[in-house]
């Protein structure tokens, strides 16, 4: 299995099961009509709080270069390299 990490966000967010599925539920949202930032804020967060879902880190990739972030959208698009804040 492939882990995706934000290392010093990784080590310090904590989110209970509710508010990580809040979260998860606002990205998604927030991707299905195109609100890039808003989005890659959330799935940041999700990805800070539980680095082990993969398909996040992937979302927050696409987020990233939807957004005009294709520099930050490369390392959680590439699955072999550790995701990092933008």
């Amino acid at each position: 299995m492939m882990m995706l990490a934000l290392p010093a966000l990784a080590e310090s967010q904590q989110m209970a099961p509710a508010d990580y599925l809040r979260t998860i539920q606002d990205a998604q949202s927030q991707f299905a009509v195109g609100d890039w930032k808003a989005a890659t804020d959330a799935y940041t967060r999700a990805v800070g709080a539980n680095p082990h879902v993969e398909g996040s880190g992937f979302l927050l990739g696409l987020a990233r270069m939807k957004g005009g972030d294709a520099r930050g959208a490369v390392p959680a698009l590439d699955c072999r390299t550790p995701v990092r804040s933008a």
